[in-house]
């Protein structure tokens, strides 16, 4: 039988210095399927990720989507 969970716990820092963009992308990457925000202190994020599928998107294209709103300096 194949194995359909293989969690795993991602750690990267965000370039984000803003609080709203740290939540807006802790928010974002809770909202995908399968990952869980679990901490975010000072741009240093933890995610929990249910498949290593979902890691692999982590945290993906979020990042640019957030700073195409607030502009770079986020």
């Amino acid at each position: 039988m194949k194995q359909l969970i293989s969690s795993e716990m991602i750690e990267f820092k965000a370039p984000f210095k803003k609080d709203m963009s740290q939540f807006l992308l802790a928010q974002s990457i809770t909202l995908t399927p399968g990952t869980v925000t679990v901490r975010v202190k000072d741009g240093h994020f933890i995610v929990h990720a249910l498949t290593s599928k979902a890691a692999k998107g982590v945290p993906g294209e979020m990042v640019d989507r957030i700073q195409s709103i607030f502009g770079r300096t986020v």
